[in-house]
């Protein structure tokens, strides 16, 4: 890749992803904070059961409007031509969204949408094992210490971790 198109290659569709990233945390996490005052989650006495409806609500939700920001985005970093290895950043996502629409209409960006809602559940597996990880070390809404910091982020490296180790095998597939 160096050889032939430089160090920029190794960036190829990083602006959709930026921008992928930060659409599906802002609604996942909307979504979720919303699911939490909607049904009156509290850490201390709602169940594992209700950690995974409000997952699994704001990961759908999130899934269903953000599921062609991701085709782009693997548009983007597969398929190769003579133009998209001269520019990037916007002008490249441009390219490939004029390119998935002239190739295949709007069905292009459709592609993957059932295996995305099953990815869906990432956001279920990680949000239980965050939940759980900080009932188990005494973290509640109401003892949140100084001397505490810790425990909230060794609970999301364990939720994301886990969750990026169960769905890994999934994205791949998707993705081929």
């Amino acid at each position: 890749m160096y050889k032939e198109e430089g160090f920029i290659s190794f960036y190829r569709g990083v602006y959709i992803n930026m921008v992928g990233n930060t659409v599906s945390n802002i609604m996942f996490f909307s979504l979720y904070a919303d699911g939490k005052k909607r049904y009156n989650y509290s850490r201390e006495h709602s169940s594992n059961y209700d950690t995974a409806y409000i997952s699994i609500r704001a990961g759908i939700g999130t899934m269903l409007f953000t599921n062609p920001i991701w085709v782009v985005k693997t548009w983007t970093m597969l398929h190769l031509n003579e133009r998209s290895s001269k520019i990037s950043g916007f002008k490249l996502t441009k390219e490939t969204v004029l390119e998935m629409y002239r190739k295949e209409g709007l069905k292009a960006f459709l592609w993957g949408y059932p295996i995305s809602l099953f990815l869906s559940l990432y956001g279920m597996i990680s949000m239980s094992v965050y939940e759980i990880t900080c009932r188990f070390f005494g973290y509640t809404e109401t003892n949140k210490h100084d001397k505490l910091w810790i425990i909230p982020f060794i609970a999301g490296g364990a939720s994301k971790c886990s969750a990026s180790i169960i769905f890994y095998p999934i994205n791949v597939v998707k993705t081929r």
